[in-house]
């Protein structure tokens, strides 16, 4: 049945794909404020990429405390205080907190580090909790300190609340606590703060939870509470800094840290059981930000998450960092009404590598109608039916290179348009053209694909036909490197067809946060993978995790005889034990079908005690209903 949907409005958002390294269109509502940016980098501290937005209750005005990096983040240095104007505008007030030598963070010669901090006013006093690192970042964790007023003098404790040298490492990965929110419950005090591997090395990223009945401690011991060893679904590559409560919910904003840092989750726990991994949930996923076309903020959000109070008129204000293209870090702010979160149209920015919006059900013939803005250079595909997963598996992911062949594309460059039709090989034939914009920006873009052919018609023109049988397949939409697109209306019509997806190896080993030095899996290249390529365990338990949103499933494998056997947990769940192991090697093919109803699932491989290789998930999509967030 033929069926016409415009996917650029709001409720049909999760027809579309929202992913950490692919892509995140975004419907959200955030509008920047005038005066941006409101700081910007100076040496000896180009990268002021963290911070945290404090509204101070007794005087109802905005305090800014930035985190102040040198480019590449270390040694890293204190916390600047901007305090806001009345009437606009906004002043430095000082350092909030700084290292010093001849305390816990100091080496008796070289001030440690204090950049991330958060305040709470209770008691007549403010409240801090900040992080630290010796010079040499060898020593670090979390602190408190108190005053006054928000502006300081802030008075440091004698001792840190944490320390990661007298941390057990959780997990045998998690040692390192930073980036602290303090949090006032109506018995205690919570720290919700940022968990990594020794050093702030990175690789794995999770949230954790110290309680207290005091804000200057003792606290307990970190317990995880949002990390990527879960069972349950959680996006990979994201880390958490800074919370915020509001009616009776302590809210967590995470950010990927993936090339294009768009892609945003939004977390929620009742505030009194935030100590509580379960009573965590999914909140909003993805479609909670996108960068704008401006030289301040050439590299999109940068660093941290937002940092986000919401005001006693309901309006949710955000402090965010940039950075120029010449690396030079900017403090942003904007706002948005709170229950108001997303707006017809939509935006896919792309301000670091390409991003790709996609339509996740499949199409074989088509009509549609496109609204679009652009800045920069951008493509529509259709009949896409290469895999999909990042191209690498920890920070800084693109989209993987066996994604961009197997569809038909439409280029839009300037003034140029390109038509090419590219096999599973990536070979292709193309026609192209010279059509000039319109004056008024926005143009008009519609695509038939029937049976035997394919037509585009631009700003009313007919302007080229090839002959392509339908193929059924996603239709993609992919701004590049640069790139911004404003779409008012991606009108759809045609039947969709049942479908499903490869999502490739790198997908799992991200999602299990498997680190770049390869500590539990290695990279090997073989034809007998389904993709020729994947990933072989060489420590025992070793766990690859797939996130999807979605329904059944089927696991691909080669089998061999240097292979052994296999746990498949879902959801938490053993659904079953493989044995990979063959007499001779054989060409991967289905080792498991599993059937799931549509929703957020994780699929864990978990090897036993042998060697296990790593290939592909297929995930079967129906139309699901609206799922969180």
């Amino acid at each position: 049945m033929t069926q016409t949907l415009d996917l650029a409005r709001a409720q049909y958002r999760h027809k579309w794909l929202h992913h950490f390294a692919i892509g995140d269109p975004s419907w959200d509502t955030f509008v920047r404020e005038p005066g941006n940016p409101i700081y910007t980098g100076r040496p000896p501290y180009e990268w002021p990429v963290n911070g945290f937005l404090f509204r101070d209750p007794p005087a109802g005005r905005w305090l800014a405390y930035i985190g102040l990096y040198p480019r590449g983040y270390w040694p890293a240095g204190p916390c600047l205080t901007l305090r806001e104007r009345t009437g606009g505008g906004w002043d430095e007030a000082g350092l909030a907190v700084q290292g010093d030598a001849m305390t816990f963070d100091g080496d008796g010669t070289r001030a440690g580090a204090t950049p991330d901090v958060s305040i709470v006013y209770a008691g007549g006093r403010y409240h801090m909790v900040y992080d630290w690192a010796s010079p040499d970042n060898a020593r670090g964790g979390i602190a408190y300190a108190w005053a006054e007023q928000p502006e300081g003098p802030f008075q440091r404790a004698a001792t840190p609340i944490h320390e990661d040298t007298r941390q057990s490492p959780l997990l045998g990965i998690y040692v390192r606590a930073y980036a602290p929110t303090l949090i006032q419950r109506q018995n205690d005090w919570i720290i919700l703060h940022a968990m990594s591997t020794a050093g702030n090395a990175g690789g794995s990223w999770a949230m954790a939870c110290m309680a207290s009945s005091a804000p200057d401690g003792p606290y307990t011991s970190p317990t995880l509470l949002l990390y990527p060893q879960s069972d349950r679904y959680l996006p990979p590559l994201m880390e958490y800094y800074p919370a915020f409560t509001h009616a009776g919910y302590v809210y967590a904003p995470a950010t990927s840290v993936a090339l294009n840092r768009t892609f945003q989750c939004l977390f929620r726990a009742p505030l009194e059981l935030a100590h509580n991994p379960e009573a965590w949930e999914l909140y909003q996923h993805g479609s909670m930000w996108h960068a704008i076309d401006l030289p301040s903020e050439a590299q999109g959000l940068w660093g941290q998450t937002f940092s986000a109070q919401v005001n006693p008129n309901g309006v949710m204000r955000a402090y965010y960092t940039s950075k120029t293209r010449d690396d030079i870090g900017t403090v942003h702010l904007a706002q948005r009404p709170w229950d108001q979160p997303y707006h017809d149209g939509f935006v896919l920015s792309a301000p670091n590598t390409g991003a790709y919006g996609i339509v996740r059900q499949h199409y074989r013939t088509f009509r549609l109608k496109m609204s679009v803005a652009a800045a920069g250079n951008w493509s529509i595909c259709w009949g896409c039916q290469a895999p999909l997963g990042p191209d690498r598996v920890t920070a800084n992911a693109g989209t993987h290179p066996l994604m961009h062949p197997h569809k038909i594309q439409w280029d839009r460059s300037g003034n140029d348009w390109k038509l090419q039709t590219l096999d599973e090989t990536g070979e292709s034939s193309r026609q192209n053209g010279f059509f000039p914009h319109p004056a008024e920006g926005n143009e008009q873009v519609e695509i038939t694909q029937d049976e035997f052919s394919a037509t585009v018609e631009l700003n009313g023109q007919l302007i080229c036909v090839v002959a392509y049988p339908a193929q059924c397949g996603r239709l993609q939409l992919i701004a590049e490197q640069g790139a911004i697109l404003q779409v008012h209306q991606f009108e759809l019509a045609g039947s969709s067809v049942q479908s499903s997806d490869s999502w490739l190896s790198t997908e799992a080993l991200a999602g299990a946060a498997e680190s770049a030095d390869g500590r539990d899996w290695c990279y090997i290249e073989n034809s007998d993978f389904r993709y020729g390529f994947g990933y072989l365990s060489h420590a025992a338990k070793a766990r690859a995790k797939w996130n999807y949103l979605g329904g059944s499933f089927k696991l691909y494998s080669p089998r061999g005889p240097q292979y052994g056997c296999a746990d498949v947990v879902v959801d938490g769940l053993r659904v079953a034990q493989i044995n990979l192991r063959a007499d001779t090697p054989q060409r991967s093919t289905i080792v498991l079908s599993h059937d799931l109803q549509d929703g957020y699932h994780a699929v864990a491989l978990i090897a036993r005690d042998d060697i296990i290789p790593c290939d592909t998930l297929e995930v079967r999509f129906t139309e699901p209903d609206s799922p969180r967030g």
